[in-house]
């Protein structure tokens, strides 16, 4: 398989904001566990659209990896903050804060007898579906995903990572009640995260 040339890319880039008219863009971006090309990214849309919006915002979609530090988000974007800074004064780059209460919106609930119905009986809970704000703050949210699906929840509350919706695929292979592995509902307190207790879907 040929890869594209920067140049390419650029081409790409170049035809797809085209369609962009907005004055908040939050672009989601993937962490350092993932291989993409953001610091090329960073840069042809930085330059892209400058003069097209008011702000141009960067998630990185941490999920619940760790938060990453300045010199770390340098290393990504392939630039310093002093000098993403100077060259693009409109855009800034943040983690996902996971960790914080006040990072989310809640945008919606799945109800117990959906929980059930997705999960073939083998759940029935109230799941309340939230996202960051940035997502509403948002006129237009272009996003690069590098594994399918991954993205979205990794800038969702982190409930998701470990909740029954994360384990609804891998429920029709876990014993009901005879074998090694238990679906259980019980409080798990994260104090070490900063996350207050909840009740969450575990299995063990």
């Amino acid at each position: 398989m040929d890869l594209l040339s920067d140049d390419a890319v650029e081409k790409i880039l170049q035809e797809a904001v085209k369609g962009i008219h907005a004055d908040k863009v939050l672009v989601v971006i993937p962490d350092a566990t993932r291989t993409t090309p953001v610091p090329l990214f960073f840069r042809l849309l930085s330059e892209l659209l400058q003069e097209r919006v008011e702000e141009l915002v960067f998630l990185i979609a941490l999920g619940t990896h760790p938060l990453m530090s300045e010199e770390a988000i340098d290393k990504l974007m392939g630039m310093e903050k002093s000098e993403r800074e100077k060259r693009y004064p409109k855009s800034r780059v943040v983690n996902h804060r996971w960790d914080l209460e006040d990072t989310f919106v809640e945008v919606g609930r799945l109800t117990e007898e959906e929980t059930s119905e997705l999960s073939g009986g083998r759940l029935s809970l109230s799941v309340p579906i939230r996202i960051n704000k940035l997502l509403r703050w948002a006129d237009q949210t272009p996003d690069f995903p590098v594994v399918t699906n991954i993205s979205f929840p990794a800038w969702a509350v982190p409930m998701l990572s470990i909740s029954p919706t994360g384990w609804g695929h891998s429920l029709p292979a876990i014993p009901p009640s005879d074998g090694p592995t238990r679906l259980c509902e019980e409080p798990l307190n994260l104090p070490q995260l900063g996350c207050p207790a909840r009740n969450w879907a575990c299995v063990w």
